[in-house]
Parts: C-alpha cells; sequence; structure tokens
C-alpha cells in the first residue's frame, strides 16, 4: 500500500468533523470545532516529531515524511471547514438553508486546493 493509499482512511475518519463544523448553524459548534481539532493536530505533532528515530537515516525521513502528510492533510480539512462555515455566513447570513452551506462546503476545500496549487507549484 503506497502511501498516499493509506492517507485514504484518514480523510475518511476526519470527514465527518469537516461536516460538523462546515454545516453546523449555532456559532460556538464551528468555533469549538476549530479549537479542538486544532489542539488534537497539536498533540498529534508534538507526540509524532518528539519520538526518537530507531530506523536507518531513509526510514526515518520517509517515516517523518508520512506524518507530516497526515498533519497537513488535517490541517487542510480543518482550515477549510472554519472558511465553508465562514464563507456560508457572510454570504447568505445566519438563517441559510443547506443549499448555501453544502455549496460552500464543496466550494471552500476546492477553492484552497486551487490556492495551495496555485502558491506551491
Amino acid at each position: 500500500m503506497s502511501f498516499v493509499e493509506a492517507l485514504i482512511p484518514f480523510a475518511l475518519i476526519l470527514l465527518p468533523g469537516f461536516a460538523v463544523i462546515a454545516l453546523a448553524r449555532p456559532l460556538w459548534v464551528p468555533v469549538a470545532g476549530v479549537i479542538l481539532g486544532a489542539s488534537l493536530l497539536t498533540a498529534l505533532a508534538l507526540g509524532t516529531m518528539g519520538q526518537p528515530c530507531t530506523s536507518d537515516a531513509a526510514g526515518c525521513g520517509m517515516a517523518r515524511g508520512y506524518e507530516v502528510l497526515a498533519l497537513m492533510l488535517g490541517g487542510f480539512i480543518l482550515v477549510a471547514a472554519a472558511l465553508a462555515a465562514l464563507g456560508w455566513r457572510l454570504a447568505a447570513g445566519r438563517e441559510a438553508g443547506l443549499g448555501p452551506r453544502l455549496l460552500a462546503m464543496i466550494l471552500a476545500p476546492l477553492g484552497l486546493a486551487a490556492l495551495a496549487a496555485f502558491v506551491f507549484l
């Protein structure tokens, strides 16, 4: 199994959190979700990056690279969910129906990925 194939279950685990943060109407739900997600990612980063390497240099580099990919995926999903929650509130107001919220949930990750591709490629 390649590293990218191994990231797919991790993304599927994060998808319900993305939906809760992006679609919830009360403002405290996305704020609490972002704070909880950021604290979990920070704890995961500190926990994995603080462990000593017990393998050869190539194995350690690949392991650290995979850990960083997983953390970046989690961070991307967290930022996209926060942008979606902010986007539908700014575009349609607090009483927006499901349509604008789902549209923001689709467009926020696409826009963020396009921005990342423009900046990094």
